[in-house]
């Protein structure tokens, strides 16, 4: 029973998408993401959560570079 409710839910909401990244061009997609860690950090007195932002071209799959700030807010878009 488990099994046929498992598969139904992949088969009707978990579809799978085959996405082709080969056809794009270097940094015409561009993939940033935001996490907060489970690390403390300090800066000066300041105790705090890292948020951690990444940015990452999807053609070739490497991070173009990555920023650990203490708000969500402070993430400055890189220069490349």
């Amino acid at each position: 029973m488990w099994s046929r409710r498992k598969q139904h839910s992949r088969d009707h909401y978990n579809p799978y998408i085959i996405r082709d990244y080969t056809r794009l061009k270097p940094l015409e997609v561009i993939n940033e993401d935001y996490m907060t860690e489970d690390i403390l950090c300090r800066k000066g007195n300041r105790v705090f959560r890292a948020h951690l932002y990444a940015f990452q071209d999807m053609r070739s799959r490497a991070i173009l570079g990555w920023s650990l700030q203490p708000e969500m807010n402070e993430c400055q878009t890189p220069s490349w």
